[in-house]
């Protein structure tokens, strides 16, 4: 009975282990998967500010035109 109990333990202490080994692993897959999704909150910010610069460049592009145009002096003129 004693040499029973010795071998559950044992395999209690063995299980125990990989348990922790295994909780060990999910722990640093886990911290790899947040830093790539930050990374990638990063890149998608970033991406969303280079869309909005190039939105108001393009708006400031048509505002200069339209208002280079014949068409807006001469509106302007009559008033």
């Amino acid at each position: 009975m004693k040499e029973k109990i010795n071998a559950l333990e044992r395999e209690i202490k063995v299980l125990s282990s990989n348990h922790r080994e295994a909780l060990l692993d999910k722990d640093s897959e886990m911290s790899s998967l947040l830093e790539k999704l930050r990374l990638k909150e990063a890149e998608i910010k970033r991406m969303r500010d280079d869309e909005a610069q190039r939105a108001t460049y393009l708006q400031n592009a048509i505002l200069t035109y339209v208002q280079g145009s014949p068409l807006a002096q001469y509106s302007s003129s009559k008033k």
